[in-house]
C-alpha cells in the first residue's frame, strides 16, 4: 500500500489543473497515490488527467456533481495510505511539501490531522499566511477562525477512521473548519511552519463566489463555540464576534473599544468555565486582537497606542515582520490623509 493518499477532488479546474498534477507528481517524496476524483466536470478536465501516464494516479468518476464534501468523503473511503493529505485543482504544492508534512507527522504521533502555512498568488500580492502552531493553541484559535488551510492539510486515516470523522455537506462551504472543530475533541491538531503551498486566488474561487453563503455557516460554527463559554450571544454579537475574529477593519475608536471588551469577556468566561487552557487562549486572544488593530490603521498612531496599552497584549509576541507591517501601513495612511487635505 502505498504511504500516503494525495486526494483531490476537481470540478471544471482545466485553467489550472496541470500545473496542479504536475505540483503533486514532481514531489521529492514518491511513495504515493494521487487519488482524482472529478465531480461531474462539463470543461474538459476529465481529458486532461487521462492525458497522463503515471501509474500513481488513480483516477474516479462521480456519476453525476455531488458537491465538495460528499466527494471528498468518497475519497476518505477509497484512500489506501497511512496518511491522506488534500490538495486542490487550482493550487501548487512545492516540491518538498509531501517529504516535510510526512516527517512532521512521523514526530509527532499524538496529531491526527496538520497543515502548513500558505504562500498567497494570483490576482492579489504574494504574501506568506501564517497560521498557529500547537494543539491548545490551534484549538482556542479555531474559537475565532479556522485554524488549518485545507489545501494543505494532511490527515492520519487510522484516527479519521477511528473516530468516524466524515464532511458535514450541511457545511459545502465550511466544511474543513466544521471537520476540525469535531476533529480537535478527538485528538490534536497541528501546524508546519513553513509555506508549502502555493494558494491561488482568482475570481471563481470559493471565497470570491459563495461569500455570504460561507459567511452563514461559519457564524454556525462560531455560535457552537461561543456556546462551550457559556456564552448565547445575540444575531449582533455573533456578527461583530466574526468580524473581529477574521481580523477585519475596524472604523472607529467606539468599535476597538468594543472590539477589546468582547474579547476580555471571553477571557473572563473561559476562566470560569475552563473550557480553553487559559494561556492557550490568552494567546490566541493577543493574536486577533494584534490582527484587528493592524488592519485598522487608519485611524493613526490612535489604534496603535490602544492595542500595544491593553491588556490583551500580554499574551502574544507579534513577529518583528508584522510589527513593521503594522507601522508601515499607520504611515501610509498617515501620509494619504495629509495629501488628500
Amino acid at each position: 500500500m502505498p504511504r500516503v493518499t494525495v486526494l483531490m477532488p476537481v470540478y471544471n479546474a482545466s485553467e489550472f489543473l496541470r500545473e496542479a498534477v504536475d505540483s503533486i507528481l514532481k514531489q521529492s517524496f514518491s511513495d504515493f497515490e494521487f487519488l482524482i476524483i472529478d465531480d461531474g466536470s462539463t470543461d474538459g478536465s476529465q481529458s486532461l488527467i487521462h492525458s497522463y501516464h503515471d501509474s500513481r494516479i488513480r483516477f474516479d468518476q462521480n456519476e453525476k456533481n455531488i458537491g465538495v464534501a460528499k466527494t471528498l468523503n468518497r475519497g476518505l473511503d477509497l484512500a489506501r495510505g497511512e496518511y491522506i493529505a488534500r490538495m486542490d485543482a487550482d493550487d501548487i504544492s512545492l516540491p518538498r511539501r509531501l517529504e516535510k508534512q510526512i516527517h512532521f507527522m512521523d514526530k509527532n504521533p499524538e496529531i491526527g490531522v496538520s497543515g502548513t502555512w500558505i504562500r498567497l498568488f494570483g490576482d492579489q500580492p504574494r504574501v506568506v499566511a501564517r497560521c498557529p502552531n500547537g494543539a491548545s493553541i490551534i484549538k482556542a484559535y479555531m474559537l475565532f477562525d479556522n485554524a488549518l488551510y485545507h489545501p494543505t492539510v494532511i490527515m492520519r486515516r487510522d484516527m479519521i477512521k477511528k473516530y468516524n470523522l466524515r464532511y458535514d455537506s450541511h457545511f459545502n462551504r465550511t466544511e474543513d473548519y466544521d471537520l476540525w472543530l469535531r476533529a480537535s475533541n478527538h485528538f490534536s491538531l497541528g501546524n508546519l511552519p513553513e509555506a508549502l503551498v502555493m494558494m491561488r486566488h482568482h475570481k471563481d474561487s470559493i471565497t470570491n463566489t459563495a461569500e455570504t453563503v460561507m459567511t452563514d455557516q461559519t457564524e454556525k460554527l462560531l455560535f457552537k463555540g461561543l456556546l462551550n463559554l457559556g456564552l448565547r450571544p445575540t444575531k449582533e454579537e455573533l456578527e461583530f464576534h466574526h468580524i473581529v475574529g477574521r481580523g477585519r477593519r475596524l472604523s472607529s475608536r467606539d468599535e476597538v473599544d468594543k472590539a477589546e471588551k468582547w474579547l476580555k469577556t471571553l477571557k473572563g468566561q473561559n476562566e470560569k468555565v475552563g473550557f480553553y487552557e487559559s494561556e492557550a487562549l490568552e494567546k490566541a486572544i493577543g493574536m486577533v486582537w494584534f490582527k484587528v488593530c493592524s488592519n485598522s490603521t487608519p485611524m493613526g498612531m490612535l489604534v496603535w497606542s490602544k492595542c500595544r496599552k491593553s491588556s490583551l497584549s500580554d499574551g502574544y509576541a507579534p513577529p518583528f515582520s508584522e510589527v513593521m507591517r503594522f507601522w508601515a501601513s499607520m504611515i501610509w495612511h498617515t501620509v494619504r490623509k495629509v495629501v488628500f487635505i
